[in-house]
């Protein structure tokens, strides 16, 4: 068995062979797109970031443009910072860039390899596909309004008795939603079992499939040490986090097999799976438990970090505030709460939750993609299996001021001037975010819809009742909020403090 400094020096000669063989061999294609100055052997290394992988993104491509090569140790990378980049390769030409690169800290180490997310795209993902497109389709989403929206009513009387909890309140709110949908499951409290494991993995994952979080993810051979070598304290965490892997792939799926297996399941999107395929095989039930755990990671998080968005840009766009609640009164009145059949007309609330999506974004790189052959755009060559990242914030696309006048103002207006019923184009200004914030091609999120009905009536629901306001000081004046985000894979605000008062005695007679 070879020692560790063995390995390390035998993957560093093997790599300058590598290296020097694409070197070689590159000579006999177009050229890469621009990017910067690699070095010797360990090509652009030095410049990938580790935190706010946007901004450096975007930073890089001010200066060498909307499609920017790098290389680490002889694997391609290509960011895309334009909407006409992005779509014309990732949704035109989908089928070669549909697969998904090797993570090794995420997926191969911890082991979210087979995760829908994360698996190649083969015959069992586009199976997981298949079975949460049915479920998640714009027609089923509407069979579930009812629990949506009993759930909202619950979620606006816990704010109502204690506003100060609203962070939590929020996630304790969707899990209810997508595990009452996924597994029959009726969440207890802030310690309910599953909704515990369920965040802890959400938040471990994204830590975990960050673009340059680890360096294991750049120097794969680093993943050979042992967890005592200096350097490998990853190991640990990996360690730690596979244990929260194995427990949320299997646990859940045998809390609904066996209520399946005992007669006493009520119905979900799990029991479907599990009476649909009574006998798979052992390969065929991994990817049966992944696409029960896909149905929560699908639109989960997303849809906190989307709702926790809304209440801080209404927390620090008053006016905006206003003019949805004035809207909402317009259309709905004082005597209910809105519901689904107002979503039409309220077309205010709606360019107030394009501008969530867009002012920042869930994901501003999304989980990289990889091609699966090679390709050629703008007279440039584009090697198979290059990872291929969109850059969705700022010169990438939503904070771009040629696509997004004014992009770091809150201003719903900006969509009020596009064309009713018109499909936005990846050229026009101001276009529909929703086109960049939930993915792209055959890789674009399953639970949008979801995501989107719970956004909408939460966000609804919450301005007929309640005021949003800022805290104040000693002597009553308003503080000013600062708005800052979290990196990894979804980003979050950080945690912020407001005030949520009732709008009349009238509006907090609507929800008792």
């Amino acid at each position: 068995m070879p020692s560790s400094l063995n390995i390390v020096i035998y993957a560093a000669v093997g790599l300058t062979f590598i290296t020097a063989y694409r070197a070689f061999q590159s000579r006999k294609h177009p050229p890469y797109p621009p990017g910067p100055k690699p070095l010797p052997v360990v090509g652009n290394a030095h410049h990938m970031p580790t935190e706010k992988e946007w901004i450096a993104f975007a930073d890089m491509a001010k200066a060498y443009g909307d499609i920017m090569h790098l290389s680490v140790l002889g694997r391609h990378i290509i960011v895309l910072s334009s909407p006409k980049a992005v779509h014309d390769l990732l949704d035109r030409r989908s089928s070669i860039y549909s697969d998904r690169p090797k993570i090794t800290m995420a997926g191969e180490i911890i082991g979210y390899v087979d995760t829908i997310p994360l698996r190649p795209y083969d015959t069992h993902h586009r199976m997981a596909r298949k079975y949460l497109g049915q479920a998640l389709s714009p027609r089923e989403v509407q069979g579930w309004h009812r629990t949506i929206q009993d759930n909202n009513m619950e979620f606006l009387r816990q704010l109502h008795v204690s506003p100060n909890t609203f962070l939590a309140q929020i996630r304790t709110l969707v899990a209810s939603t997508v595990l009452q949908i996924s597994h029959a499951h009726k969440v207890t409290g802030d310690d309910d079992w599953m909704l515990k494991l369920a965040e802890r993995a959400d938040h471990e994952f994204s830590i975990a499939s960050t673009p340059g979080a680890f360096l294991v993810d750049v120097f794969p051979q680093l993943k050979y040490l042992p967890e005592w070598f200096p350097g490998a304290g990853f190991k640990c965490k990996a360690r730690e986090w596979r244990k929260t892997m194995v427990q949320v792939r299997d646990e859940p799926y045998k809390y609904v097999s066996d209520l399946v297996r005992n007669g006493t399941a009520q119905p979900s999107f799990t029991a479907s799976l599990i009476e649909n395929n009574p006998h798979p095989t052992p390969e065929e039930e991994i990817v049966l438990k992944w696409t029960s755990v896909a149905f929560y990671a699908a639109g989960a998080d997303t849809t906190v970090s989307a709702i926790t968005s809304f209440f801080l840009a209404m927390l620090t766009n008053p006016e905006v505030q206003r003019k949805a609640q004035v809207e909402i009164d317009k259309v709905v009145g004082t005597a209910r709460l809105p519901t689904f059949d107002d979503r039409e007309e309220l077309v205010y609330l709606d360019s107030v939750l394009k501008e969530v999506h867009r002012w920042n974004p869930v994901a501003n790189l999304g989980i990289p993609h990889s091609l699966i052959q090679d390709d050629h755009y703008k007279g440039f060559y584009l090697p198979a299996g290059s990872v291929i990242i969109a850059n969705n914030w700022w010169v990438g696309i939503l904070h771009d001021p040629d696509i997004y006048p004014n992009p770091f103002d809150f201003d719903p207006a900006r969509y009020l001037s596009q064309p009713s019923g018109q499909p936005s184009t990846v050229t026009q200004t101001n276009p529909d975010p929703r086109a960049f914030v939930f993915g792209y091609g055959r890789r674009i999120c399953p639970g949008r819809h979801l995501a989107e009905d719970s956004l909408f009536i939460t966000a609804a629901t919450m301005l007929s009742v309640f005021n949003i306001l800022p805290c104040v000081d000693d002597h009553g004046n308003p503080l000013k909020k600062q708005v800052e985000y979290t990196g990894g894979t979804i980003s979050h605000p950080k945690p912020f403090k407001c005030r949520i008062q009732a709008r009349s005695p009238d509006a907090e007679r609507l929800i008792w």
